[in-house]
C-alpha cells in the first residue's frame, strides 16, 4: 500500500515538473522550405531571466515584452542552433561581451525597444561569435532624455565584424559620424533610422 502511494506521489510531482517546464515558454513546430524548426514562444512572460531548460535544437527563440534587463555570459550557449532570437521590448541595459556566446548560426537578431546605449553597451568584442547576422535591429533603445555631444561617433568597432549584413536597423543621432568600420559590411541593402532628433 505504501509503494502505491508512494508511485502515486512520484508520478503526481513528475506531471507537475513537466507542466511547469512546459508552460513557461510554449514549444512550437514550424515548416519552411522542407525543413522542420522548433519555435520557443516566451514571450510576454514576465520573464527577468533566459530560460535554460528549453529543448536544445530550438532554431527561434521569441523573447519579446518580458522584463530583462541584462544578458549575462554564456546565456544561450544552450541553443546553438538558434538562427532567430527576439529580445524587443524588454529593459535591457547591459549586455556581457560574451553574451552570445555559442549562437555561430544566428542570422536574424533584434534588440529594439531597450535602454541600450549605443555609445556604451557595443564593445569590440560583443559580435564575434555572431558574426553571420544578416539583420540587426537595435533601434529605439536611447533614454530619454538624450545628452547629445556635439558630435556622436557610432561604435563601428562593435559593427565591423558584421560582414554579412543585410538590412539594419539603428537610432539617428544629430551630427552622426560613421567610423572606418562601417566600409567593412559590404552587403548592406537597407538601412533603417529611428530619429531622436
Amino acid at each position: 500500500m505504501e509503494r502505491i502511494i508512494l508511485y502515486s506521489v512520484l508520478s503526481i510531482i513528475i506531471i507537475c515538473i513537466e507542466f511547469v517546464h512546459t508552460s513557461v515558454c510554449d514549444i512550437k513546430y514550424e515548416f519552411k522550405e522542407n525543413e522542420e524548426g522548433k519555435i520557443a514562444d516566451c514571450k510576454n512572460k514576465g520573464l527577468t531571466f533566459i530560460p535554460q531548460d528549453l529543448p536544445g535544437d530550438i532554431k527561434v527563440l521569441d523573447m519579446s515584452s518580458n522584463r530583462l534587463r541584462i544578458i549575462g555570459e554564456n546565456s544561450f550557449v544552450n541553443y546553438k542552433y538558434l538562427q532567430e532570437l527576439f529580445l524587443r521590448q524588454n529593459q535591457l541595459h547591459y549586455l556581457s561581451n560574451k553574451s552570445f556566446q555559442g549562437l555561430h548560426k544566428l542570422t536574424i537578431l533584434d534588440m529594439s525597444e531597450n535602454i541600450l546605449n549605443l555609445s556604451k553597451v557595443y564593445s569590440a568584442e560583443l559580435f564575434h561569435p555572431i558574426k553571420n547576422l544578416t539583420k540587426l535591429d537595435i533601434r529605439s533603445n536611447m533614454p530619454q532624455p538624450i545628452d547629445f555631444a556635439p558630435d556622436y561617433n557610432y561604435p563601428d568597432h562593435a559593427f565591423s565584424i558584421l560582414t554579412e549584413l543585410s538590412i539594419l536597423g539603428i537610432d539617428m543621432m544629430p551630427l552622426p559620424h560613421f567610423g572606418s568600420g562601417f566600409s567593412q559590411m559590404t552587403t548592406l541593402k537597407q538601412l533603417h533610422f529611428e530619429s531622436f532628433i
